[in-house]
């Protein structure tokens, strides 16, 4: 029984998927450079993770997979959601970027 406890454990770690995080401009301050997520966790649940690592609103926060482009999925869902199996893990570094305030602009016609 003990052996069966051990091998839950280390599968449940082996499950777990590191990524690093890099920012992408100089106004991206991280507190730490590496996240963990379990594959069946939301692309939203990591992205609010490194919204707080990045001390940054969502609504600016813009991450996506270096070397492919891909964008991380920040919104919300009500209906299958986006998950972290979904990102492509062949690249396991997260560009984070500071998107900066949107304002819109009123255009006079």
């Amino acid at each position: 029984m003990s052996l069966r406890s051990s091998s839950t454990k280390s599968s449940a770690t082996s499950e777990s998927i590191s990524f690093t995080l890099k920012p992408r401009n100089r106004k991206v301050r991280l507190s730490a450079t590496h996240v963990t997520a379990t594959p069946d966790e939301t692309q939203y649940a990591l992205c609010q993770r490194i919204a707080q690592i990045a001390h940054l609103n969502m609504s600016r926060l813009r991450v996506t997979v270096e070397g492919s482009g891909t964008v991380v999925d920040a919104r919300v869902h009500t209906e299958n959601p986006p998950k972290v199996a979904d990102i492509q893990t062949e690249n396991l570094v997260l560009l984070v970027k500071d998107l900066g305030i949107t304002t819109k602009r009123c255009v006079k016609l």
